[in-house]
């Protein structure tokens, strides 16, 4: 008679803190640091950023968000220091693991034993190099004027577009950005923020 501990093991689903723990073996020999679920590193005078985030559904299927934070536009946009410990919220471009592959958004399921190994190879396959091409804030504003239109874009998405062009030298182009914002009634709620971002830049937005 077949005893019970001689059957095969189990295998249990990866948990987060599995999971976690297989990211790490990527991510910190690329010289990131962890704090929870969020994984940053400086590179020059910018800040990669990847996280990781649950379905606030059912907290078992997840994605991987990943950005690109600049200390300078942070405070061009919000008027105060980029915070100690980033977020992908705080960086300029942004974006989930599945669009920056230019598919659809992509989830994985916690309780599948392949899930792991798949986020192990987009990070490296994807990720990495996404983060590598953001060199600069020429390449920040092209990656963002590719992924969407800016009828696509939310406000904050055209403010930070405007505040790209500022820093590239096109400052028609980022004047124009701002105003055409301030003439957009569904923007209303972030008009404060525009006027505010016109003023840091130096730029006049007088609707004349």
């Amino acid at each position: 008679m077949e005893r019970e501990d001689d059957l095969p093991a189990v295998e249990r689903p990866p948990t987060l803190r599995a999971l976690t723990r297989t990211v790490d073996t990527l991510l910190l020999p690329e010289g990131f640091n962890r704090s929870g679920v969020i994984w940053t590193r400086l590179r020059n005078t910018f800040f990669d950023v990847i996280d990781i985030q649950t379905s606030r559904y059912d907290h078992l299927h997840f994605t991987i968000n990943v950005g690109v934070c600049d200390p300078q536009i942070f405070s061009q946009i919000w008027g105060r220091e980029l915070p100690e410990k980033k977020s992908v919220t705080d960086c300029i471009v942004e974006s989930r693991i599945g669009y920056i592959s230019g598919q659809t958004d992509v989830w994985w399921d916690l309780r599948d034993q392949q899930a792991v190994n798949e986020v192990s190879r987009v990070l490296e396959r994807e990720v990495i190099a996404f983060l590598e091409g953001q060199q600069n804030h020429k390449d920040m504003l092209d990656w963002l004027l590719k992924t969407k239109t800016l009828k696509q874009m939310y406000p904050l998405e055209r403010i930070k577009v405007a505040v790209l062009y500022h820093s590239v030298g096109e400052l028609d182009a980022s004047r124009q950005m701002l105003k055409a914002e301030l003439a957009n009634k569904r923007s209303e709620h972030w008009f404060d923020r525009v006027n505010f971002v016109g003023s840091k830049l130096k730029l006049q937005l007088d609707m004349n």
